[in-house]
């Protein structure tokens, strides 16, 4: 049981999303549903802050 689901964005499109969201001084408001998905959001978060502080 478990272990897939429909994800709408690919880790790359994520992390594009996310680091543009970024660059733009914006907020980004994220809805993620089961494990891989959470997994995915972080790894585009952590990449889109990397060396960049957090105000």
């Amino acid at each position: 049981i478990g272990g897939h689901g429909d994800l709408f964005f690919t880790q790359e499109e994520l992390n594009a999303i996310l680091a543009e969201v970024q660059g733009a001084g914006w907020q980004a408001g994220i809805h993620a549903l089961g494990d891989r998905a959470v997994e995915e959001t972080q790894n585009a978060i952590a990449a889109a802050l990397n060396g960049q502080p957090n105000t």
